[in-house]
């Protein structure tokens, strides 16, 4: 039930948080400004990197590098390992996982927004609209299909979340971090539970067969609407 709490938590946190980044930077990069494909770049390379990786790296940051500076700065809030603690350790895994997501999710946002038809957009400037005008009558209208896509993305990317966090904390520390599929990894392989982790693993494939079937419903009736 912990896990499954703590999973819930992180699902929502890292789905507005990244959706909320990913829309804005896809706002930003969709106007004519120099060098808006270097930040693009820039911005989908941490989801091109395996979570393993990521989880290393990171893990190096918040255990020495955040300290270091802690000590140099004499800042007793960065001082200690942020994985030590319960809270920071959620936050750190959220902000890895928003870290790695929301460039993916920019791209999708991106792309619906090219997809709108620019005369529309010209006649709303024409007519006196003004910049959030346009976005709020117009952009994020016509963005409903990528936001279904891009919150069930998100949300079943943090739902089947494991390498990231278990090379990050491995669930701890005191099981604060420990998702679904660490859990289940762990009653089965650790403890040799197998019966149990099974019953976990079907319980836990029809939690993400109802969450995927719920989109697609959605996406299908977006479309249709259009």
């Amino acid at each position: 039930m912990n896990s499954f709490i703590y999973t819930l938590k992180n699902m929502f946190v890292v789905t507005v948080i990244a959706n909320a980044l990913g829309l804005l930077f896809a706002l930003i990069l969709t106007c004519k400004i120099r060098g808006s494909q270097i930040f693009r770049t820039t911005l989908i390379l941490p989801n091109i990197l395996s979570g393993i990786v990521l989880g290393f790296v990171w893990k190096f940051i918040f255990s020495d590098v955040l300290p270091q500076i802690g000590e140099t700065l004499n800042c007793k809030f960065l001082e200690l390992s942020w994985l030590a603690r319960p809270t920071s350790a959620f936050w750190s895994v959220a902000i890895v996982s928003i870290w790695q997501m929301t460039g993916y999710v920019m791209l999708i946002y991106i792309a619906g927004i090219i997809a709108i038809p620019g005369d529309l957009i010209e006649s709303a400037y024409v007519d006196g609209a003004g910049n959030m005008q346009v976005i709020k009558k117009i952009i994020l209208p016509h963005l409903k299909p990528s936001f279904v896509v891009c919150i069930f993305w998100t949300i079943s990317k943090t739902l089947l979340s494991f390498d990231l966090q278990f090379s990050l904390t491995q669930g701890g520390p005191f099981k604060s971090t420990e998702t679904l599929a660490i859990n289940i990894y762990q009653e089965a392989f650790e403890k040799n539970n197998y019966g149990v982790g099974n019953a976990k693993a079907i319980l836990f494939f029809v939690t993400v067969v109802v969450f995927s079937l719920l989109q697609n419903y959605l996406t299908r009736r977006n479309a249709s609407e259009s």
